[in-house]
């Protein structure tokens, strides 16, 4: 059997990002965005194979119900509106938030019929036929072409521009949305900016030049 290629530096893709990565919220969503990039490959997998693998379809299922929805909401409710706020007009940062915006709700459109070919796997579904491989494929590019964006320049800009009580509320969010409750131990540091670029600089050149066309 096939196995599908991991990313080493996130590890298990079958595991969702740490939660205690959520008291830096900047460093979670990079995470998040690996086990995205983890799960959109595993999807080309599956819509080139005669026979996927059902453990890992109903984790890709699991995934796109819940934590694909609550990311939605991490950028959409938290990131993106306090972006609004503290960027620049040189930035010229309200159009790339807007292409963003609709790039997550034609996902979220598309997450629903990759949940229905999903679901019809599980159920004992032969194969898949040549739109549903299609709509797996489209569905996969769509997410790796926006968060290849979101890596590359609204991290960093997030980085530079938020301020240590922004992280907090958008870490407060992040945590109420998930029903978690940390204490003052479980706290985790932020990372140096070094370290968020170093996850998000190969990104970076490429999404600069084609983030309007």
């Amino acid at each position: 059997m096939t196995t599908m290629p991991l990313l080493d530096r996130r590890g298990d893709w079958m595991k969702p990002a740490d939660k205690l990565l959520i008291a830096d919220p900047l460093a979670f969503l990079v995470e998040d965005h690996l086990r995205h990039r983890q799960i959109c490959s595993f999807l080309i997998v599956n819509a080139r194979r005669p026979q996927p693998n059902f453990e890992t379809v109903a984790l890709a299922l699991a995934f796109l119900r819940h934590e694909f929805l609550l990311h939605d909401a991490d950028e959409r409710a938290s990131l993106y509106p306090l972006m609004h706020a503290r960027c620049e007009p040189d930035d010229e940062i309200e159009l790339l938030i807007q292409r963003l915006m609709a790039d997550h709700d034609t996902a979220r459109e598309m997450a629903k019929t990759v949940c229905e070919i999903l679901e019809g796997t599980l159920e004992g579904q032969e194969g898949l036929d040549n739109g549903e491989s299609a709509q797996l494929l489209a569905f996969a590019d769509k997410v790796k072409r926006y968060i290849t964006l979101e890596n590359a320049i609204i991290l960093p800009l997030a980085r530079t521009r938020l301020t240590t009580e922004d992280l907090a509320t958008i870490s407060k969010a992040m945590l109420l949305r998930r029903g978690v409750v940390m204490s003052s131990t479980e706290r985790v540091q932020p990372r140096s900016n070094a370290l968020v670029e170093a996850d998000i600089e190969p990104n970076r050149q490429r999404s600069y030049e084609g983030k309007m066309r």
